[in-house]
């Protein structure tokens, strides 16, 4: 309960109140916030060097502001200038960094990705202004919920958590703004390439459960309906391969799946990793071009994502129109990026447009050999 006659230990109840009500708003304001870029008057600013300065800010705030609040004496004074210090200044510095990223000079995957985190870290450091106390009482009584837990507990203090978490989000938006577009780009499409070949894998053991075990077919056959408990589960627990005729529909997707796969290792080091550098210290506008061209590589990787997770839900349902068809489509949406990938970002040939000549022709003949007829 708040001293009501310490008038420290009241306004720090209301700077708390404030401190919630902003972090409230900031958040409406960013779900909300529209397609349309806000460029404040004057000199043009870089949004991840003002992203990288809130969040270095904040994360050096929320220390003091941690600290403050386990350490006696309890001193609702400096908590309240800390808190304002942050919400003051720090804070809305986010809000409007990602206000003022234009997806044409910084991609719409580079808008997206700030949008993100600033929205993580709002929603961590209003949950670490839950564990703040607003009086000794109360950090009394905080402090000993956190001693009474048993011995050997891992847990800990949930303002020591999430201190944490917000130093991990800060950090995060600090190594996008240092580290640059590429770097976060590489990042997220070796996601996408993970994703991709754990779908390959998926879909392989699937295919030898076929040899291991048999067709569905004759597991069916050699079922007698009404038979005990133990049939059914046998039944239940049984990983069923591709029908006789979805065998070679499966092996002749798998050779094209795996095929593509390649692509994924030079198109993030010898594309990606060398997009012209975007960071916080850029100055100059990147090329319109090149900034559009990086979205649609990210939008390739996400596409080939997830068309292999329907192609695989087509083969597992041993739907062979449909396999046949997701495979195409997606091989002429490959043909399409590697058009577009062939050049450096200079527009001249290098290694990787001598290699992506060799791999078109193995492409092609991997999707001609073995074409399962429709």
């Amino acid at each position: 309960m708040t001293d009501m006659s310490n008038p420290a230990s009241v306004r720090l109840v209301q700077d708390l109140a404030a401190a919630r009500s902003l972090v409230s708003h900031l958040q409406e304001t960013l779900s909300s916030a529209s397609a349309e870029i806000v460029q404040p008057s004057g000199k043009p600013i870089n949004p991840l060097a003002l992203s990288s300065t809130a969040a270095s800010l904040i994360k050096a705030h929320t220390t003091k502001l941690t600290l403050l609040s386990l350490n006696k004496p309890f001193t609702p004074s400096s908590i309240g200038q800390i808190l304002n210090s942050i919400s003051t200044s720090p804070l809305p510095a986010l809000l409007t960094a990602v206000q003022i990223c234009d997806p044409t000079k910084f991609s719409k995957f580079g808008k997206h990705e700030l949008h993100i985190m600033t929205a993580r870290l709002f929603t961590a450091y209003g949950n670490l202004l839950a564990e703040i106390p607003s009086s000794e009482e109360e950090q009394a009584r905080k402090l000993s919920a956190t001693e009474l837990r048993p011995t050997g507990s891992n847990e800990q203090n949930p303002a020591l958590i999430g201190t944490g978490l917000v130093w991990e989000i800060c950090d995060e938006i600090t190594a996008f703004a240092e580290q640059g577009l590429g770097a976060r780009a590489a990042k997220q499409m070796i996601s996408y390439r993970d994703l991709y070949v754990d779908a390959t894998k998926e879909i392989d053991s699937w295919r030898q459960d076929a040899n291991k075990s048999g067709s569905i077919e004759n597991h069916m056959d050699n079922l007698q309906l009404g038979e005990s408990d133990s049939d059914v589960e046998s039944i239940e627990s049984f990983s069923m391969g591709p029908t006789k005729e979805m065998i070679p529909v499966t092996e002749w997707t798998l050779e094209i799946l795996e095929v593509i796969a390649f692509l994924f290792a030079p198109l993030i080091k010898r594309r990606i990793k060398r997009f012209p550098t975007i960071n916080s210290k850029t100055v100059s506008e990147p090329m319109k071009e090149d900034i559009a061209r990086l979205d649609k590589l990210l939008d390739a990787g996400k596409y080939w994502s997830e068309q292999i997770d329907a192609i695989a839900e087509s083969l597992f349902e041993n739907d062979r129109e449909m396999s046949i068809s997701l495979i195409d489509q997606l091989a002429v949406f490959v043909n399409a990026e590697v058009q577009d990938i062939k050049l450096g970002w200079d527009g001249s040939e290098d290694e990787l447009s001598t290699w992506l000549v060799q791999w078109s022709e193995r492409f092609a003949h991997s999707k001609a050999t073995g074409r399962p007829s429709t």
